[in-house]
């Protein structure tokens, strides 16, 4: 349940009272996850997504100082009115692809781009001029352990994080100076609720240990989550 409290009763640090945050793909997830972190730490966030009905949802179990942002990263006068007075900006909202390149029809390959790369730079691009105005923010953009390494038959996917991956980078570069640090971080795979039912269809093997959950689709290997950090670290919530 991505509105539940902590499990271990811990009391948050309020590391983020009075930071307005906008976490894209806040309807299931690790988005869902990211905002609830944000929001019991003390963020002001909203919750952004392409279905409203989740992100409703989850503002809804959370309340006071969750607001549901229905957004399609897709669409830059929509990401305009969303981006312009923010804190802190975590860009999580993508799609993935289950083909290798001959296979990969040109809609499929420019619709990952679209969420995945183009939703990132619209959000970074529109956040960036505010944050500079106030002379701090924090980016950071969900990339993937694919945009490091290659997955078989996800070539439009490794190269849409691979970009991510380039531009966090780029951004880091360009507005250090701004007081904005940018960082991508690149997961493995994660027990979502979405691969969950993928790798029900596909009749592959998801399984669960007392040290974790792994993912044994590449011959039992674990993926770890990698750091692809690029700006220098100060207090997480400054």
């Amino acid at each position: 349940d991505a509105g539940r409290a902590p499990r271990d009763g811990r009391v948050m640090e309020a590391r983020f009272a009075g930071k307005r945050a906008l976490v894209t793909g806040a309807g299931s997830g690790i988005g869902a996850a990211v905002a609830r972190g944000l929001h019991a730490e003390g963020a002001d966030v909203r919750l952004a997504d392409v279905s409203a009905a989740s992100v409703e949802a989850l503002a809804g179990r959370l309340g006071d100082r969750a607001r549901a942002v229905t957004l399609d990263v897709r669409d830059e006068e929509q990401v305009r009115g969303a981006t312009g007075d923010l804190d802190v900006l975590v860009n999580v909202a993508g799609i993935g692809s289950t083909t290798s390149a001959p296979d990969t029809s040109l809609d499929v390959w420019e619709d990952v781009f679209a969420v995945n790369a183009r939703g990132s730079f619209l959000c970074c691009k529109h956040a960036i001029p505010g944050m500079a105005e106030r002379g701090r923010g924090s980016i950071v953009n969900v990339a993937s352990v694919a945009g490091l390494v290659g997955l078989r038959n996800r070539a439009a996917y490794c190269a849409s994080k691979g970009a991510v991956i380039a531009l966090t980078r780029a951004l880091a570069v360009d507005h250090v100076a701004d007081g904005i640090r940018v960082n991508a971080v690149c997961p493995g795979t994660v027990d979502s609720r979405g691969f969950g039912a993928w790798s029900r269809r596909r009749g592959s093997r998801w399984t669960r240990s007392g040290r974790g959950s792994r993912w044994a689709g590449w011959g039992g290997r674990r993926r770890s989550p990698r750091p692809c950090s690029t700006s220098p670290p100060t207090r997480p919530g400054s």
